[in-house]
């Protein structure tokens, strides 16, 4: 639990300035996505899902549902305050830090798995995932594939399978997970 403390102070304490950074880049392309619709979240997360025929699913697939799912509760919460949007990414790698210090924790010792985290958290190729807005879907992603692979060493794989279809919704590359399952399964 200490541990778990510490590895979410260094993910505050390092990110807390991208809190004021503004809009850049796609995360505009992004925002101007949500304007268009301005029905509650659910409502068109539940119509996509419901609307898309099979020979869309593919094309609705890529779109990464859940990453707009998240996209579209920050702006329906905050309209277009960026804060809210750059608080929603580093609370999401926050969980990916700690998740991954408990996934590495069932292969290495406390102290280098902490350190395996650290690292994680502090990684120059996460700065671009957690301070763009765009950057979510990585983030997201990353946090339900740890989530599958935490539950995949306790042994849990109903939730392990549903972990990987949350990190499959949120990103494609997360069409890894089924082959990290198994070397988990394996390797157990």
């Amino acid at each position: 639990m200490i541990i778990d403390l510490v590895l979410a102070a260094v993910v505050v304490v390092l990110y807390y300035p991208a809190l004021d950074g503004p809009f850049l880049f796609d995360d505009l392309a992004i925002l101007n996505g949500l304007r268009q619709d301005r029905r509650p979240p659910w409502v068109v997360f539940y119509a996509q899902l419901r609307d898309t025929r099979l020979d869309q699913w593919r094309a609705y697939v890529e779109s990464r549902p859940l990453t707009w799912l998240s996209y579209r509760l920050d702006f329906y919460r905050a309209g277009m305050d960026p804060k809210t949007f750059h608080r929603t990414n580093i609370a999401l790698h926050l969980v990916a830090v700690v998740l991954a210090y408990h996934w590495t924790r069932h292969w290495l010792p406390e102290v280098p798995a902490a350190l395996v985290a650290v690292l994680f958290a502090v990684h120059p190729l996460a700065t671009g995932a957690v301070a763009y807005i765009s950057g979510r879907a990585s983030v997201l992603c990353a946090v339900f594939m740890l989530a599958a692979l935490v539950a995949a060493v306790s042994l849990v794989w109903p939730l392990a399978l549903l972990f990987g279809i949350l990190a499959l919704m949120s990103k494609e590359e997360a069409v890894l997970v089924p082959l990290f399952l198994g070397a988990v399964w394996w390797l157990n």
